[in-house]
C-alpha cells in the first residue's frame, strides 16, 4: 500500500507501475484509488486529517490497520525499531546540520535537535510496551511506521523537525515548543 500527498503523485506512481508491469523490475499494481483522501488542504498546503474530519478517511485507515495487524508473522528477520532508532536519530542530526549550513540558518531544525534525547528515551520506553510486533509498512522510513499514534507521533515529530527541510518547519517548531508536547517525556510509562 502506498499513500501519496497529492492525487497527481498517486496517478504518476500508478502509471509508472503499470508501465513497468511486464518488466519484472517492479511490484505489480493491484489497484489504485484516486478519490479517497486522508489529507485536507489549506492555504499553507496539505494537513493530515487527525481530528476525524473525514469519516471515510478514518474508516479506510482503521480498516487498513486492522487488516495489517492480522497478518501472520514473517520468517524474514525484520529489524526491530530499537535496533534502527539510532540510525534515524543520526540521519535527523545530519539533515539538521545540512539545512543549517546550506540555508545559512543556524537555528533551523534546532528545536528538534534539542529534543532528540527526550524522544529517544520515549521511543525506548514505548518499544517494549507493544503487545506484539507487527509489520505495518514495507518501506522502513521513520514516517511510515505506525504504532500507538499520539505518543509515537511526538517521537517522530522531533525527528522530522530535525530534518529542517519541510515547508511546515515553523509549524513543527511551534508544536515542539508547546506545553502540550510535554507528554512526550512520559510516553510509554504506565502502559
Amino acid at each position: 500500500m502506498k499513500l501519496t500527498v497529492t492525487q497527481e503523485q498517486a496517478r504518476a506512481e500508478a502509471a509508472a507501475l503499470a508501465m513497468w508491469e511486464h518488466t519484472s523490475a517492479a511490484v505489480r499494481l493491484l489497484d489504485a484509488d484516486f478519490d479517497t483522501a486522508l489529507w485536507s488542504w489549506s492555504g499553507s498546503g496539505p494537513r493530515p486529517i487527525c481530528r476525524g474530519d473525514d469519516p471515510v478517511a478514518v474508516e479506510v485507515a482503521a480498516d487498513l490497520l486492522t487488516r495489517l495487524h492480522q497478518a501472520s508473522a514473517a520468517a524474514f528477520p525484520f529489524p526491530a525499531l530499537e535496533e534502527t532508532y539510532g540510525h534515524l536519530e543520526d540521519q535527523a542530526r545530519e539533515n539538521a546540520a545540512y539545512e543549517q549550513r546550506t540555508r545559512h540558518a543556524p537555528a533551523r531544525g534546532e528545536a528538534g535537535v534539542q529534543r532528540l534525547d527526550t524522544a529517544r528515551a520515549a521511543a525506548m520506553r514505548l518499544c517494549p510496551t507493544a503487545g506484539r510486533t507487527v509489520v505495518l509498512h514495507g518501506d522502513f522510513l521513520d514516517k511510515n511506521l505506525l504504532h500507538r499514534a499520539r505518543r509515537w507521533a511526538a517521537v517522530w515529530a522531533v525527528l522530522q523537525t530535525c530534518h529542517a527541510w519541510r515547508e511546515d518547519q515553523s509549524d513543527l517548531e511551534t508544536c515542539l515548543a508547546s506545553s502540550e508536547f510535554e507528554h512526550l517525556r512520559h510516553a510509554g510509562e504506565g502502559e
